[in-house]
């Protein structure tokens, strides 16, 4: 089986920013959103370029970067923008996971014969219903898919990379483990900084890859971090949950 993933960076940044790119060039992250965890939430380029990510406390991401722009988020535009690409996605018949605005999962081998013989005319197909500019990729499970449509440029089918069942591990072990941080905040269902401590605490270990700590005894991690760390160690071997698809919108049902 293949899972597509389509992928568009900062989706969240950019709904805040009202579609405003350019601003993209300058150091620029979401504010926290009120009541919530003191964290950035998404990047720019900019800003990722002195260290910030998402998850990271508001006080180090202003000391990494004083100049910093933190910008409202607004999650009402960010979803109601994303749901109307998701429709997208639903009406070439693909049942779709999505924990968060700007990325999508679902089964591709089911689609062969609605959208062509070959799984990248299926994520061809996904990515021309999107009608935006997207990063797509596919891959054994979720986390496999989702790592390569980041490596993703460029478009049409060329740009589509798909890791063949059984290459998992392999493909993810020269990765770095920051992108362990969204996949386990995802599993939790919440924005949890426990994920970004442990990708923090792994990597001033000297643990900077995925398969650095794929190769690390089982035992080892579970003294050192616990299940969260098992979790991670599990998607860096290559082995993640199935998916968890949404039911279809009531108008595509009928359709």
């Amino acid at each position: 089986m293949i899972i597509g993933s389509v992928l568009i960076p900062r989706f969240a940044l950019l709904a805040a920013l009202g579609g405003r790119r350019e601003m993209l060039t300058e150091p620029v992250a979401l504010a926290p959103e009120p009541g919530r965890e003191q964290a950035v939430g998404e990047a720019s380029g900019a800003a990722e370029a002195f260290g910030i990510r998402s998850g990271m406390p508001v006080s180090e991401a202003l000391g990494r970067c004083p100049q910093l722009v933190l910008q409202p988020p607004d999650p009402s535009r960010a979803a109601n923008a994303w749901e109307r690409i998701l429709r997208r996605i639903e009406s070439i018949g693909a049942e779709v996971e999505s924990n968060r605005a700007g990325e999508a999962f679902f089964a591709v081998d089911g689609l062969r014969g609605i959208c062509g013989p070959r799984r990248a005319d299926v994520l061809a197909r996904a990515g021309q219903a999107m009608g935006t500019p997207a990063r797509i990729a596919g891959g054994p499970n979720r986390f496999c898919a989702r790592a390569a449509a980041t490596m993703a440029r460029g478009r049409g089918r060329r740009a589509i990379r798909i890791v063949a069942p059984g290459s998992e591990r392999d493909f993810l072990a020269p990765l770095g483990i920051g992108l362990l941080d969204r996949a386990l905040r995802d599993r939790a269902g919440r924005d949890d900084p426990a994920a970004g401590r442990l990708v923090t605490t792994l990597e001033r270990l000297g643990v900077k890859t995925l398969g650095d700590l794929a190769g690390l005894p089982r035992v080892a991690v579970a003294d050192r971090s616990g299940p969260l760390g098992l979790q991670a160690q599990a998607l860096a071997r290559g082995a993640d949950a199935p998916l968890r698809p949404r039911t279809p919108h009531e108008d595509l049902v009928q359709a």
